[in-house]
């Protein structure tokens, strides 16, 4: 019986064609044609433009305040239970993130939300889910130190619960480790779909920091979200492609440099281009 490597060699030999180095044969990449690209060799006004958008859609400081400090509070409390199980029987808490908009440094002006994921090491029933919304309300209710939450909501929600202070909302979505998914009871235990989207925000969030941490690229992600917000054909997109689109067109270029911004913001509008939807995307949402 011939080996796999003796019987590679034996065709190379047979076959001259097949000699030497393999060349890996690219797909067409629009990234590759940047400098071929028709961009103004003045581009001050789009740039400026750009700028100009982005400072309208970031949050101003009293609201990254507000919300930090509801963030804050509820990431406290549930830290505590970390610390101390004692302090609450219903669940046993593995780790708390901070995911989504709030914490990349991407959310949209007029959208107050913060992202939180709780994994659980055992099984998030609904029961326990309840009790927890009730124990981090009672502890932000009867804080002594500071009477701000006195009239917060906490609501059950399908992926966990909210907690509502005036205009600001904290989403806590309740997961269990990745080993234990496959003993989800649907009647019983929070629905699976939402504990996998829950797990992957972690993911997303961790490449987020890797790859996508660059200061044009958040400008041109928070560009997008809006253009997402106000145009039918964007609104396909989710955060993560967003993240994934806006990281795609500011990070690959030939030079292996981010582009400038208005460089970046180009080479989507070509992108639209080159796959014949510019006609629908730009479509206003009536």
């Amino acid at each position: 019986m011939v080996g796999r490597g003796h019987g590679r060699q034996s065709f190379r030999r047979n076959n001259p064609a097949h000699a030497g180095q393999f060349i890996q044969q690219l797909p067409f990449d629009i990234a590759l044609l940047q400098p071929d690209l028709a961009i103004p060799a003045d581009d001050q006004n789009l740039l400026q433009c750009l700028l100009n958008q982005h400072a309208q859609l970031t949050p101003s400081s009293d609201s990254q305040h507000a919300l930090t400090n509801l963030n804050n509070g509820i990431c406290e409390i549930l830290d505590n239970i970390i610390i101390n199980p004692s302090i609450f029987e219903s669940a046993q808490l593995e780790h708390i993130h901070r995911v989504g908009s709030f914490k990349m440094g991407t959310w949209l002006n007029g959208s107050c939300i913060a992202d939180l994921v709780c994994v659980l090491r055992t099984l998030p029933t609904r029961e326990a889910v309840q009790n927890l919304a009730n124990f981090v309300r009672s502890q932000l209710t009867t804080n002594k130190s500071s009477t701000e939450y006195i009239n917060c909501k906490v609501e059950l929600e399908s992926y966990g619960f909210s907690v509502t202070s005036g205009d600001y909302v904290v989403q806590v979505l309740i997961t269990t480790t990745p080993m234990n998914l496959n003993k989800v009871d649907p009647n019983i235990h929070i629905n699976l779909a939402a504990q996998k989207t829950a797990l992957a925000s972690i993911r997303h969030l961790r490449w987020t920091e890797e790859h996508a941490s660059h200061p044009t690229v958040k400008v041109l992600t928070r560009i997008l979200k809006d253009f997402r917000r106000r145009f039918r054909g964007f609104s396909c997109l989710n955060s993560w492609l967003i993240n994934l689109l806006a990281q795609y067109a500011v990070m690959n270029s030939p030079q292996c440099q981010p582009l400038p911004l208005n460089h970046a913001f180009r080479e989507c509008d070509q992108w639209n281009c080159c796959i014949s939807v510019q006609s629908t995307t730009l479509k206003p949402v009536s």
